[in-house]
């Protein structure tokens, strides 16, 4: 089955679609006196000109490379009141020379296009009808200020919007003649070349398993990591992302000097353009690699399972150690860690049909036990008691509950987990199975309340027993943020293999 990760993104989905233009004799517009253009310390360009607003109510911003004839219109932006204008390009790439020019629009210049305004789930969306004649583009207005622009062969956009009333969205099309180049000599500079990413930290944060921490390169697309122990250097990882500023090494041995270093990359065209590094690099040597797991209980009496041999028992706490070691990592949250031990769950135990046989009502049976297919199988109790030592092997405070005779299913059994001071539930075979059938790798009974969990399953409990157990859900959106990190992705493609799609 093919598992679609659907990560929740803040997404805007405004963009200027670069368009090449030629000078136009009879195009009105507004000429602007230019300044200069500079070299940003964050790694980008900016050009300055002297503000017209009596004459211009938008700036169209325009840029060539130097072995290009044509200017390419790269964005618009309002007038505003300072005596000055600048807008900082953050498309350039490093080591290139650019060569700036702008011109002024004035709205009435421009074609205000009536439509409809909608809100979804925070959601905006706008339409309108195409006017007549050539359009360069659609400018796209929420409540008085410009936010973007998109192109002219749409007749709609929808972006997010974090309100619950339908904002003012204005749309105005820009005809080819409201756009003339009238400075053709424009102001150049170069852009600056990449800083060089500097190595912050290198520390053990899991069995033979290193976290590698670098500063932030303005303007870079990704990192390469590299590391030595001689004279030669191997690669480590390759990370996307400006803002993605750690990676893992996972063949750290002990006593073994090691050197790293870090060189930021920028994707142009067919190429890409490096930072220069540092060629000494970071010195760490780690006298011991091993990070022991959470003791969990192995006892004759363990939660689980009643019955297993001794041997069982082991084979369960090897499993336990394996899960640990090989997705696991100190610098992950609690959210992060509970999330991948029930996808690690979800893909790898199947629901047992028999609940006669292989300790399907076990953690033996969740985690050790493989049928024909590869697969572990467990019922409900199987889940949650293979979910439980997998949340003692991680520190996790966990409790394994049984229904009630109150329950919709009297016999069935689940996790409550603390989080930040709280008790949550989790329900291990219902998000797995739900998993199965429908391919969503977000569990539906991950850290609810009591309100949604008893109302969405009809589950009772004798609460006595048990810890209170909070009556609201843990925050959605802050579970999304907190999942939506590169540890969290990294463990879930080992986890899922080529069966999920991370971006």
């Amino acid at each position: 089955m093919k598992i679609i990760k659907k990560k929740l993104f803040v997404l805007f989905l405004l963009c200027c679609v670069f368009l090449t233009y030629p000078v136009l004799a009879s195009a009105k517009g507004t000429e602007v006196k230019l300044v200069k253009a500079i070299q940003t310390k964050n790694g980008y360009v900016k050009a300055i000109w002297k503000n017209d607003s009596k004459n211009a109510d938008i700036y169209a911003i325009f840029r060539k490379k130097k072995s290009e004839k044509t200017y390419t219109l790269i964005d618009f932006m309002d007038a505003g009141k300072t005596k000055r204008q600048s807008y900082i390009d953050k498309t350039t790439r490093a080591n290139t020379s650019y060569t700036y020019t702008i011109s002024g629009v004035k709205k009435y210049d421009l074609i205000f296009l009536t439509g409809s305004t909608s809100l979804s789930s925070g959601y905006v969306t706008r339409t309108w009808q195409k006017p007549s004649g050539k359009i360069n583009c659609y400018l796209i207005y929420q409540d008085g200020a410009l936010i973007g622009a998109v192109n002219g062969n749409k007749t709609s956009v929808t972006y997010y919007c974090n309100r619950s009333d339908i904002p003012d969205v204005d749309v105005y099309a820009v005809p080819r003649k409201a756009l003339k180049i009238y400075n053709q000599t424009g102001v150049s500079v170069k852009a600056p070349a990449l800083k060089i990413p500097k190595i912050t930290s290198v520390s053990l944060v899991g069995s033979g398993k290193a976290l590698i921490k670098w500063s932030k390169t303005p303007a870079a697309d990704g990192y390469l990591v590299y590391r030595r122990t001689g004279t030669k250097w191997a690669g480590v990882a390759s990370v996307e992302g400006e803002n993605q500023l750690y990676c893992y090494d996972e063949k750290v041995a002990a006593n073994t000097t090691y050197y790293y270093i870090v060189k930021a990359y920028q994707k142009a065209d067919d190429k890409q353009i490096y930072s220069r590094w540092d060629t000494v690099g970071k010195k760490v040597t780690f006298s011991n690699v091993t990070v022991l797991p959470g003791k969990g209980d192995y006892s004759s009496s363990s939660v689980y399972g009643a019955g297993l041999t001794e041997k069982q028992r082991k084979e369960v706490q090897a499993a336990v150690t394996y899960f640990f070691n090989k997705y696991i990592t100190s610098d992950m949250s609690v959210i992060e860690k509970l999330f991948i031990a029930q996808n690690y769950m979800s893909a790898t135990c199947v629901y047992a049909e028999d609940g006669s046989k292989n300790g399907v009502h076990t953690a033996w049976g969740a985690l050790v036990y493989k049928n024909a297919q590869g697969k572990h199988e467990a019922q409900c109790s199987g889940y949650s008691k293979g979910f439980k030592a997998l949340c003692d092997a991680m520190n996790i405070p966990c409790w394994y509950v049984r229904a009630n005779s109150e329950s919709y299913n009297p016999s069935h059994q689940w996790c409550m987990v603390q989080v930040d001071g709280k008790w949550y539930i989790i329900d291990p075979q219902g998000n797995a199975t739900d998993t199965q059938y429908f391919g969503d790798i977000y569990p539906t009974f991950f850290l609810l309340g009591r309100t949604s969990y008893c109302g969405m399953s009809g589950m009772a409990w004798d609460v006595a027993k048990y810890p209170a157990v909070s009556q609201t859900d843990y925050s959605k959106d802050v579970i999304a943020k907190t999942l939506s990190v590169y540890r969290v992705d990294q463990a879930l493609l080992k986890i899922w293999g080529n069966s999920i799609q991370v971006p």
